[in-house]
């Protein structure tokens, strides 16, 4: 058995034509370009999927965030948001505010803009939030009022902020007219 797979060994690498060394470093240059890419493409397939990131996070209650959102769909996924833009092979992951709200500026680059550039968009609860004021003057991150917009744990999820995060910089007011600062109709 084994002479017989040395005997069609030996005749099939006969039938390949004898190549020059120009020949030879033609096909290990594709050979290496081949191997490369297959290699970052499957790396960047495995590091960059829900299963990847449950290897560690699997015990967390957060295990819920990996759902799709009303916000976020299935298509975006946790290195959307978790990552560094310009690697190809993410090297690292981080929930670290300064990577996470370029990421979400990346996505949603009206925010900053006011209402009276990009047209007011009103909401089911008719909320304007100068989002330019609390970033820029502020220095607020974007997960300081919406950490539950992709990994709400909340039931009924929302995927919106929700009162209580105004509050931890806001004091409650128990006048209307306090409310009326962000409920422009109530």
């Amino acid at each position: 058995m084994f002479n017989k797979a040395v005997d069609f060994f030996v005749k099939t690498v006969r039938k390949i034509p004898h190549l020059t060394f120009k020949g030879w470093c033609v096909i290990g240059v594709i050979a290496i370009i081949a191997g490369s890419t297959s290699f970052v493409v499957l790396e960047q397939y495995t590091t960059t999927r829900r299963q990847f990131c449950m290897g560690c996070h699997y015990k967390q209650a957060y295990s819920e965030f990996w759902r799709e959102s009303k916000v976020h769909p299935e298509s975006v996924r946790c290195p959307e948001c978790h990552t560094k833009h310009e690697q190809i092979i993410p090297r690292y992951y981080s929930a670290d505010d300064n990577m996470v709200t370029p990421n979400c500026i990346r996505c949603h680059e009206n925010i900053t803009k006011t209402n009276e550039q990009i047209g007011f968009k009103t909401n089911p609860l008719n909320i304007k939030i100068p989002h330019k004021f609390h970033l820029e003057d502020v220095g607020a991150q974007c997960t300081d009022c919406h950490a539950n917009i992709s990994h709400d744990k909340e039931e009924p999820q929302t995927n919106r902020p929700r009162m209580e995060n105004c509050f931890k910089c806001h004091e409650k007011e128990d006048t209307r007219e306090s409310c009326l600062k962000c409920h422009y109709e109530w």
